[in-house]
């Protein structure tokens, strides 16, 4: 699930399962989905 920032019960009830995408890349069947600042900013 990918969410934004905000207030709702799921971010409290999953809080420690939760990662941040920009942290620690999601990886799937031998693939990961990152997110890092391109070269031109």
């Amino acid at each position: 699930m990918l969410a934004n920032h905000g207030e709702h019960e799921f971010f409290q009830r999953e809080k420690k399962v939760i990662r941040d995408v920009r942290r620690s890349p999601i990886a799937l069947a031998g693939y990961s989905i990152g997110y890092s600042e391109g070269t031109d900013g």
